[in-house]
């Protein structure tokens, strides 16, 4: 097993640049940075304010520290295809509320402000003039350090956009198998091949489709249809929520609430321990689906589902 652990951590290495580490999705550098400093930092004594305002000062060198590294991957010609550059521009330009330059910028209304702001009246022990301080302070630091590297950032995304192929492929890298079979080892902890592993698929996908074909069969449903329109039939069947109004986002976020309380009565025959720390869910302005953070390991935060309630058309069915 140690063999095998080595092994992967000398490819890790040798594969250091063949990763996007800017993008638009989760687990990016910018989603991880903006996810850490707006939710999982601690900010409920004066010196994790005074750790977030350290944090707040460094993140233009951060940034510069990566562009160097984006640099390094465009030498070798990892640059992401022309579509995830496209949206990865306008998630950060989203980050600074729209904001096009750095005097456009309204710091003031950003995340990383805000968050601080709103979460430092829960510190004790500070008086007016002392909160009035880091708050100001704050805000000096978003301005000089967050919005500078922010707009660095995508302004070196833009630089490389008209370079930027539309091939996702990652045969296009060089060694690009060998980084694909040392990602899939990284994942599965197998050796198995591509051919294997999307054999594994294939023949998921003949079980499921069997296993739909029943259910539909108990429903009543035509046997000479197709699986898309079975499956469109049981979204209308089931109904869908709206997010497209303010009531309907509350709708969608109740729906998420109960189906997570059902889940929870639920559990005592299964676990005889449970977390301490609870679930709360945080609507987002996405479509059906959703992301969860993990609870803070001493539990006084608790883990939080990012819940999708900003689609049109949302199936209930999908949302167990």
């Amino acid at each position: 097993m140690y063999e095998w652990w080595l092994d992967l951590q000398v490819d890790a290495h040798r594969f250091a640049y063949h990763d996007y580490p800017v993008h638009h999705f989760v687990n990016s550098y910018n989603d991880n940075l903006l996810l850490f400093l707006t939710e999982e930092h601690p900010l409920t004594t004066v010196d994790d304010a005074a750790d977030y305002l350290s944090r707040l000062s460094q993140i233009d060198e951060q940034v510069a520290q990566l562009i160097e590294s984006l640099e390094r991957r465009e030498e070798m010609g990892n640059i992401p295809p022309d579509f995830i550059v496209s949206m990865t521009i306008s998630r950060l330009t989203g980050d600074l509320n729209g904001a096009k330059t750095v005097a456009s910028a309204r710091p003031a209304t950003l995340p990383l402000y805000t968050t601080f702001r709103d979460r430092l009246e829960l510190v004790d022990d500070l008086s007016d003039a002392d909160r009035q301080g880091l708050l100001d302070e704050a805000l000096r630091r978003v301005t000089e350090s967050f919005v500078p590297a922010w707009m660095d950032l995508i302004e070196h995304m833009q630089s490389v956009q008209p370079i930027a192929g539309s091939d996702p492929g990652l045969w296009r890298l060089p060694d690009g198998d060998a980084y694909y079979q040392h990602l899939l080892r990284e994942m599965t902890s197998t050796d198995l091949t591509a051919d294997e592993i999307h054999q594994i698929g294939l023949d998921q996908v003949d079980r499921l489709q069997t296993e739909l074909r029943e259910v539909f069969d108990a429903l009543g449903y035509p046997r000479d249809a197709a699986t898309p329109t079975l499956l469109g039939r049981a979204a209308s069947d089931a109904g869908f929520l709206s997010g497209s109004t303010a009531a309907g986002k509350q709708d969608i976020v109740a729906a998420w609430q109960q189906l997570i309380d059902d889940i929870d009565g639920r559990l005592d025959p299964y676990f005889n321990r449970r977390p301490a720390a609870g679930v709360i869910i945080i609507p987002e302005d996405f479509g059906a689906g959703g992301y969860y953070v993990a609870a803070s390991v001493d539990g006084s935060r608790p883990g939080s589902f990012h819940a999708g309630v900003g689609g049109s058309s949302i199936p209930t069915y999908v949302m167990p």
